[in-house]
């Protein structure tokens, strides 16, 4: 899959007056989407609409959705979503601004100007791959401790937190989820199922 590297905009379009802004944006969560969208608010608090749209992945669970900001239904944030899922891109947040300059767009006029000015955001940043990630939380017997670090270490794997035990340690890890069935088989494997593996 693909993310991007930075945060890149702005890319401007008019159509018959009408001034359009877009801006994208890295983003983890939800979180990161409120913060940069009030950023936006307050920046252009003179704008007509603020369309936007998101896509990113957390926790095993892809995340989207869109907002026309008061433009007809479908004409705005659709378009800019469709943008993203076209170049394949997670973790990313468009916003486009909207200055009506008097005339009416129609439908049709809405959408190609939301999707063309997205377009050009998007094709301003570079973009790199990524890999999914899953956490799991395992137990492990003080026998099985050495051979499953050395697992972790050799396939880079992150430990997120490494807790002691009366039995062994727990330890929270996260791993590209492609690598998950084969991590667990091997865990298996080397300790006869006697390592606690909960998802």
């Amino acid at each position: 899959m693909k993310t991007i590297l930075k945060n890149s905009g702005p890319a401007e379009y008019k159509e018959k007056g009408s001034k359009f802004i877009s801006f994208i944006y890295l983003i983890k969560n939800k979180k990161s989407v409120k913060r940069y969208l009030e950023e936006l608010k307050k920046e252009f608090h003179d704008a007509t609409h603020i369309c936007y749209a998101y896509r990113f992945y957390e926790n095993g669970k892809e995340y989207y959705r869109y907002n026309d900001d008061g433009e007809p239904s479908g004409t705005a944030g659709l378009p800019v979503l469709n943008e993203i899922k076209s170049k394949k891109l997670f973790n990313v947040l468009v916003a486009v601004i909207r200055y009506y300059g008097g005339v009416k767009l129609g439908r049709g006029g809405l959408s190609r100007a939301f999707g063309t000015v997205a377009r050009d955001v998007i094709n301003m940043t570079e973009t790199t791959e990524f890999y999914f990630t899953k956490e799991f939380l395992i137990e492990i017997p003080f026998e099985f401790i050495g051979k499953t670090l050395n697992i972790i270490k050799n396939k880079g794997y992150t430990i997120i937190e490494n807790t002691p035990s009366e039995t062994g340690i727990k330890l929270k890890i996260s791993i590209p989820q492609d690598d998950s069935d084969s991590f667990i088989k091997k865990l298996i494997d080397i300790s006869s199922g006697k390592i606690n593996i909960i998802r």
